[in-house]
């Protein structure tokens, strides 16, 4: 498949759709991979200084080593033309917990299997030397149908 021209083009790469989400380092893309159709979730920084750019870092260093199901998944990284760094990652479907608990009270057995699979995702990252600064119900997607059901996102 043949990139096509546009602004929005990352990389060469990573044609940038629609902001769904906006962080404390960067935006949150729904994007596509124009060599494959895929859709990702296109994370860039807004404003690249010394203490964002070296947490951005951190970040994707602790994707690329965490290759857990119940941890969003690592595609790639680089700079943007205009020099913001970039990470892309598995477009996740889903509500995040947060939303999910605006519906109310969880059954038990939601929140005990919710909650082995946080363990999980906790302890894989863990593992690998990342410690997960920012764990909360906005940073963990659920998937309906799938199994793990949830992602943890932000490993930092």
């Amino acid at each position: 498949m043949q990139a096509r021209v546009s602004e929005t083009l990352v990389a060469d790469r990573y044609e940038r759709g629609e902001m769904v989400a906006r962080g404390a380092m960067g935006s949150v893309y729904r994007a596509t991979d124009v060599t494959t159709g895929q859709t990702v979730a296109l994370k860039v920084l807004d404003v690249p200084d010394g203490e964002t750019v070296h947490r951005f870092g951190r970040e994707v260093r602790a994707l690329r080593v965490v290759d857990h199901p119940s941890v969003v998944g690592y595609l790639d990284h680089g700079t943007t033309t205009r020099g913001a760094p970039f990470l892309v990652m598995e477009w996740i479907e889903g509500p995040t917990l947060e939303a999910h608990l605006a519906g109310g009270v969880l059954p038990i057995d939601e929140v005990v299997a919710l909650g082995r699979e946080l363990g999980d995702a906790l302890a894989a990252i863990h593992a690998r030397g990342v410690v997960h600064r920012d764990v909360k119900p906005s940073n963990l997607m659920l998937v309906e149908g799938a199994t793990p059901r949830l992602r943890l996102l932000d490993p930092i």
